[in-house]
């Protein structure tokens, strides 16, 4: 295996020998002596508190929407917001690997972060590109979202001054209501982007607001849409590669809508649009595991309480253990009033008292053996249980989009493939393999 490269952390100088040392023998070595040194890494920089991204489980859910797509339908891998907080660089070239052909964002500067580190692969801008980033998109070979004739402007005089033709991807407003070219306002939007140099359509898309529901009729209703401002487009001497509309729900369930790409983003990762979509369809594998350590243990007699506010009053002497994860996290401070529990020795158990920004407590009586640094499980298996994005998403009230997304940049991210680490992303710095 190769060696790491080593990004220098320069707020500890003093220590960057011991951080090479321990960062070079992550790389290499047994699975066992990786945890060990890993484990070693950790208790040196960090608190104990990680997420574990599963990168062969991007390369399997990718493999299970292939199957179901004709051969000619390229995939486009979403990997804005961090990659759904995964991490965006480790995701984007897994899925590269994995029969991805196309990456999309949503901001210019997630498009350039990947750039900088290496990202050929074509890069499709799903957000408005602000007046003023026009050169910053040309420079990096960014494909840029259009759908006003002020953006085609801005565009055209940009790749003008650069002595550039601007591939730029068309977004219709089919029944989303956001962002995109209102079916009625397309006319002009052509008439304009005809008349402007150095503008190449390469592409036109749209974006599905139910086809996650069971009901399909509004979807259907957004493909006829589709269809006939592509017949308009067509018409007006238009001739873009690339025809898409399909996103996770709409690839598992609207086969018409496959078209020439599909665009997938949740389910990249392992979960469902939905409870409304059919499992059965594609098998998909959670990328990512949520985990942490006890770091302290004590027992409260009975009438204690625990927590701001003291709100939680034990009512037994009861164990407490305490987590160093907090809201700042994203670990939702109102989960304790859900009854919220964690997975620790394999069994489940409850969140008691408020939870704070960096910690909170769990009680641990009814957990045999409980010691300091056992592990806990926020989201993901042990043993025979399971915590999902999507159960703590129910409870909040949520979407497990939000969920992964909401774990912070406090959490460091380590990513796996067959069983290796093969990089970690930190506050410190990011370590490739």
């Amino acid at each position: 295996m190769n060696s790491f490269v080593i990004f220098e952390i320069s707020c500890l100088k003093s220590n960057s020998e011991r951080a090479k040392f321990f960062l070079t023998e992550i790389a290499g070595g047994t699975s066992a002596m990786n945890m060990a040194n890993l484990h070693e890494y950790f208790t040196t920089y960090h608190r104990p508190v990680w997420a574990e991204i599963d990168l062969d489980g991007i390369e399997h859910n990718l493999r299970e929407f292939r199957r179901i797509l004709p051969a000619q339908t390229q995939i486009m891998a979403v990997v804005k917001a961090d990659a759904y907080g995964h991490g965006a660089y480790q995701v984007a070239q897994t899925a590269l690997q994995s029969g991805a052909s196309w990456l999309a964002v949503a901001l210019v500067e997630e498009g350039i972060c990947l750039r900088r580190k290496g990202i050929t692969a074509p890069l499709l801008l799903l957000g408005i590109s602000a007046p003023g980033t026009e050169h910053a998109v040309l420079e990096h070979d960014l494909r840029p979202m259009v759908c006003t004739v002020e953006s085609a402007r801005r565009f055209s005089e940009c790749g003008q001054a650069m002595q550039k033709t601007v591939q730029f991807h068309l977004k219709l407003d089919t029944g989303m209501g956001r962002v995109g070219v209102r079916p009625d306002n397309l006319p002009t939007l052509l008439d304009t982007i005809s008349d402007l140099p150095n503008l190449e359509m390469e592409g036109v898309f749209t974006h599905f607001a139910k086809a996650d529901e069971t009901d399909k009729t509004y979807s259907h209703l957004q493909i006829r849409r589709f269809q006939e401002c592509l017949h308009r487009i067509r018409q007006g001497g238009f001739a873009p590669r690339f025809c898409y509309l399909a996103n996770s729900a709409g690839t598992m369930e609207l086969p018409d809508a496959h078209a020439d790409m599909a665009r997938i983003g949740i389910s990249l990762y392992g979960m469902y649009p939905s409870a409304e979509v059919d499992p059965a369809i594609v098998h998909l594998k959670p990328v990512l595991c949520w985990k942490t350590r006890v770091v302290h243990l004590k027992t409260l007699p009975p009438g204690e309480a625990v927590s701001y506010g003291g709100l939680f009053v034990t009512q037994r002497p009861t164990v407490v253990a305490t987590l160093p994860v907090g809201y700042a996290d994203g670990f939702r401070r109102r989960l304790w009033k859900q009854h919220w529990h964690v997975l620790i020795r394999g069994q489940r158990a409850p969140i008691i008292g408020r939870i704070c920004m960096d910690m909170c407590m769990i009680d641990a009586t009814d957990i045999p053996g409980v010691m300091v640094g056992d592990e806990v499980v926020l989201i993901g298996s042990q043993g025979a249980e399971t915590i999902l994005a999507d159960d703590m998403a129910t409870a909040l009230d949520t979407i497990n989009y939000e969920i992964t997304c909401l774990v912070g940049k406090r959490v460091p991210r380590i990513y796996r493939r067959q069983g290796e680490i093969i990089g970690i992303e930190s506050l410190l710095g990011e370590h490739a393999a």
